[in-house]
């Protein structure tokens, strides 16, 4: 996803079902507290930022 995949994307490659990437997924967002994958995109950058300014 951090290279703009799709779940389709990356379930081909990885020779899994497109479902399977899907839950994956949410898991990873439901652990780290992420509800969007624009949030998952924009939490390292801002996580980066604070460290920057602190």
């Amino acid at each position: 996803m951090t290279h703009g995949h799709t779940n389709a994307g990356v379930a081909q490659r990885s020779h899994v079902s497109r479902s399977a990437v899907g839950k994956h997924v949410n898991a990873i967002f439901d652990k780290l507290g992420l509800t969007r994958p624009a949030t998952a995109a924009v939490s390292p950058l801002s996580c980066a930022t604070s460290a920057s300014l602190s």
